[in-house]
């Protein structure tokens, strides 16, 4: 097959966009031709099975006409059997092509303006129109794949019938996330994700306090940027545990499996949180979990087998689910071993024949 994988991004620390990634590179790997439209790609990557269209970013012109006039002229030199869509924008150029000639069309939902409390993050025009491009493809994609649960209600709530959602969660790549032969440094708590609102990562810091009150070697290192860094930088300052808390900035996905094998538990404190995929990365890297009991969260991390969760918004809860964790050794290595097994689940390599098997089943319907 020809796959054509349409996305906002390619390289960015984001679910979705790890996920278009892995689903290229996983595809390519078992023989299928894939073509890649992101803003962040240029054709010099270009392999045997992968190739790279670059989306032009034009200020004041819509980048949906260069996802229209990219897919035909890729379409024109080689026909392309299917389209995956990771934004809800773009499908708005994509749905057209793909009726004209007949392709069928997948939307990966890895979140949804319907999530309560996932608007916060976004201004009063922004959500107005992402809820209107959510409706959208969920009454005209041929497939929506929903990542957990949590997302087959906001696809519901957008207008999507039953028939036509499937349930596939990101998968994780093992290669790239495992455990460490090395001993870990001890008592480092890490996150990993973006610094804004709906992240919960304001109540990571108002628990530090009462951490270190009680175990003052505790380390805190803080992956990714975001619009709330200098609101995060502030609350370090007037808590003066700047010693304690390190925030290390964006890193590069590749560069990730550092910090998840340096640290010895992982925490998400999400407000709302569709799956997670950082999550899953910190699993198969063998670390117990603290996170909070949201969205696809529960789906995946289960209350004292693999992990810990916290009521969100709750800092005095999760100060002392990090203290309980860090004090129990033995409670911290069934987590992990525990963690490790259900990544081995959510593997690409248990997963990726789900994607294959909805792709071909419709090519063959068209």
């Amino acid at each position: 097959m020809h796959i054509a994988i349409v996305t906002g991004g390619y390289y960015g620390l984001s679910g979705s966009f790890t996920n278009a990634r892995e689903l290229a590179i996983h595809l390519a790997g078992k023989g299928h031709i894939v073509t890649i439209l992101s803003p962040d790609v240029a054709p010099e990557q270009n392999n045997k099975h992968m190739y790279f269209i670059r989306i032009q970013d034009i200020p004041l012109i819509p980048q949906n006409i260069f996802y229209f006039s990219s897919l035909l002229q890729v379409h024109r030199q080689h026909p392309i059997d299917i389209i995956q869509v990771y934004d809800s924008i773009a499908f708005l150029s994509v749905y057209p092509f793909a009726q004209y000639y007949s392709i069928p069309t997948v939307f990966s939902m890895q979140a949804s303006i319907f999530s309560e409390g996932r608007s916060v993050d976004y201004s009063w025009l922004t959500a107005q129109i992402l809820k209107f491009t959510n409706r959208f493809v969920a009454r005209f994609a041929d497939r929506l794949i929903c990542i957990s649960q949590e997302v087959v209600c906001c696809a519901i709530h957008a207008g999507a019938k039953k028939d036509r959602l499937v349930v596939i969660t990101n998968p994780v790549d093992l290669s790239t996330f495992h455990p460490a032969n090395e001993v870990k440094d001890n008592y480092t708590c890490l996150y990993v994700g973006a610094l804004r609102p709906t992240k919960g990562v304001e109540y990571l810091i108002h628990a530090i306090p009462h951490v270190l009150k009680q175990l003052p070697e505790t380390r805190f290192l803080l992956v990714g940027d975001g619009p709330q860094k200098e609101e995060i930088e502030r609350f370090i300052a007037e808590y003066e545990i700047d010693e304690a808390v390190h925030l290390e900035g964006y890193i590069p996905h590749d560069k990730l499996p550092l910090y998840y094998q340096r640290a010895h538990i992982f925490i998400m404190p999400s407000l709302n949180e569709p799956q997670g995929i950082v999550t899953l990365e910190a699993m198969a890297c063998g670390l117990p979990v603290i996170a909070s009991n949201v969205g696809g969260i529960p789906e995946m991390v289960q209350d004292g087998h693999n992990g810990l969760l916290v009521p969100p918004k709750n800092s005095e809860a999760l100060g002392k689910a990090i203290v309980r964790l860090i004090g129990d050794a033995s409670l911290c290595k069934r987590l992990s071993q525990n963690a490790l097994l259900t990544a081995k689940a959510f593997s690409w390599d248990e997963n990726i024949g789900s994607f294959i098997r909805l792709f071909s089943c419709l090519t063959k319907a068209k």
